[in-house]
């Protein structure tokens, strides 16, 4: 599976994240997931929790 991602910016700076497209998609949804409460990264890790909750979601959406 090839992936690409692209730094992006909505509202210069107000919202920023990242979009992941796979090669193969053809008339795909888009799915926004926001982060809730506390210094959560982009990949749903916080300081004691590293998961990759966010990332593994995300990924198997594709």
């Amino acid at each position: 599976m090839t992936e690409s991602d692209v730094e992006i910016d909505v509202g210069g700076g107000l919202i920023s994240g990242t979009l992941v497209t796979h090669e193969q998609a053809l008339n795909s949804a888009v799915s926004i997931i926001i982060a809730g409460s506390a210094p959560t990264d982009r990949n749903g890790n916080q300081a004691g929790l590293q998961n990759d909750r966010l990332e593994k979601i995300s990924t198997s959406l594709l």
